[in-house]
């Protein structure tokens, strides 16, 4: 058992490492920015990944009622609309349709997906650390439903028809301040989840302790540092948010 846990607080650490290396090489040697095609190929992949990983997790929370399980599921469902929403604005065609430029909305639409998934990974912990202490005093499944339904497309409508502000402060060290907002979410439900200590026993708990690190560098390290669309920082948040997506499923398949 002991050997297990120390093999998993190396692996964070490795993570860790990593993740902050390759913020430094990328921020020393960005490369020629990509497209919006690339972009658009990215999001459609992380689409599909997140409503993988919420369906499976639906499916298991049928299957063992677990509220956190439940909490993860309805959180990708609607992180998969949002992603998509997000592929779409980037088209040449859906671009003229909106009221904000890409150059507001793209950022924007990232950072609600982001912002939606970060708080429902907190929810979920939120949620088994309830379960723990009051296992009767739980939130009913069509409420849960409901709220995020509407959230979600409360999103929608806004970028739909309000105009958005600029995004980017170019003259600071953080080019993207709102991004913090999610990485903040991202990094209470990481230290929810260490604090609850299953991750030493649990495969399922340790791979999304990993996405959570993941997310939490992704948001803090990478997409605030990015001063322009398509840029590395931005190309980079971007494959890491696929990163995120893969370490939960492969939690759930391999529990």
């Amino acid at each position: 058992m002991r050997i297990r846990g120390s093999l998993r607080i190396t692996s964070y650490v490795v993570l860790i490492v990593t993740l902050l290396a390759l913020s430094v090489s990328v921020g020393q040697n960005p490369w020629e920015r990509s497209g919006p095609q690339l972009h658009t190929i990215l999001e459609v992949g992380a689409t599909m990944l997140a409503l993988i990983v919420g369906v499976f997790a639906l499916v298991r929370y049928y299957a063992c009622r677990n509220s956190m399980i439940f909490f993860i599921g309805v959180g990708f469902c609607g992180t998969a609309l949002l992603d998509g929403y997000h592929a779409l604005v980037t088209s040449t065609f859906f671009r003229e349709l909106f009221p904000s430029p890409p150059q507001s909305l793209i950022p924007w639409s990232w950072n609600a997906s982001r912002t939606f998934l970060a708080l429902l990974m907190f929810l979920s912990w939120l949620a088994w650390h309830g379960e723990k202490q009051k296992p009767r005093d739980r939130v009913t499944d069509r409420t849960v439903y409901f709220l995020v339904t509407l959230l979600t497309l409360g999103t929608f409508g806004f970028f739909a028809f309000v105009p958005l502000g600029r995004v980017y402060c170019p003259g600071l060290f953080i080019g993207r301040p709102e991004e913090l907002v999610a990485a903040a979410f991202f990094l209470a439900a990481l230290v929810g989840f260490l604090y609850l200590n299953q991750w030493r026993n649990s495969l399922l708990d340790h791979w999304i302790v990993l996405s959570l690190w993941v997310g939490v560098f992704c948001q803090a390290l990478f997409m605030s540092r990015s001063y322009r669309l398509f840029d590395s920082m931005f190309d980079v948040a971007h494959l890491l948010k696929i990163l995120s997506y893969l370490c939960v499923l492969v939690g759930l398949l391999c529990e």
